[in-house]
């Protein structure tokens, strides 16, 4: 629930009590960045933001986007640097927040540990079933509805399937009913927020990244 996320995230008492601190890491700009301006005001130590998040405005009420906006503009002074993963979630912050970010934005991809991700490593099942898998934040957003209606042509095909989605979030149980609506059980499987990613990316013959 993003109200009682921010709501939880307004309450800065806890920011005193930190005076051995000399940095400040957050996540998410757009929850955090109240955050950074009583870090300053108490602490005078820098803040950095790691941004992960592409910004849709689809569907978003006017009012929705001036406040991002102008809180962009109230916040801007406060922190220090903002690390993005990917061009596109700059130019994203860019365009919502205004180019005076320019000069603050960095992007530093996500690394990729490849000694892990060993495609020889693959132990098929049953080779007439094509293994899908796909990650992510579980939100409408992610597309991860595209993927199970896909999948969906797939069954009215009779090509042999078997879908597993790895992630959390406010719209798992919307995608668990579509796919009970949809597929056929046992063609898929949604196994929660994961540690060990390259296992099933290792074992997929598709790794699908709808959004």
């Amino acid at each position: 629930n993003l109200d009682a996320l921010e709501e939880c995230l307004m309450d800065f008492s806890w920011i005193k009590e930190k005076k051995d601190l000399n940095l400040f890491i957050g996540i998410f700009i757009d929850y955090q960045s109240t955050v950074a301006r009583s870090i300053k005001n108490q602490l005078k130590i820098p803040c950095v933001f790691v941004d992960q998040m592409s910004r849709s405005k689809s569907g978003k009420t006017w009012f929705f986007k001036m406040k991002r906006i102008v809180k962009g503009q109230l916040y801007y002074s406060k922190i220090d640097s903002i690390i993005a993963i990917s061009d596109f979630v700059k130019n994203s912050i860019l365009k919502e927040s205004g180019f005076r970010w320019k000069n603050k934005i960095h992007v530093v991809y996500n690394g990729l540990p490849v000694e892990y991700f060993k495609i020889e490593d693959k132990q098929q099942d049953n080779s007439n079933v094509i293994y899908i898998f796909c990650i992510g934040h579980l939100i409408p957003e992610k597309g991860f509805q595209t993927v199970i209606s896909a999948c969906k042509i797939l069954k009215e095909n009779n090509i042999h399937f078997n879908l597993t989605i790895a992630g959390d979030g406010v719209y798992k149980e919307e995608l668990i009913d579509q796919a009970t609506n949809k597929l056929e059980c046992g063609s898929y499987k949604f196994v929660g927020n994961i540690t060990n990613q390259a296992h099933f990316l290792n074992q997929a013959d598709l790794v699908i990244v709808p959004s």
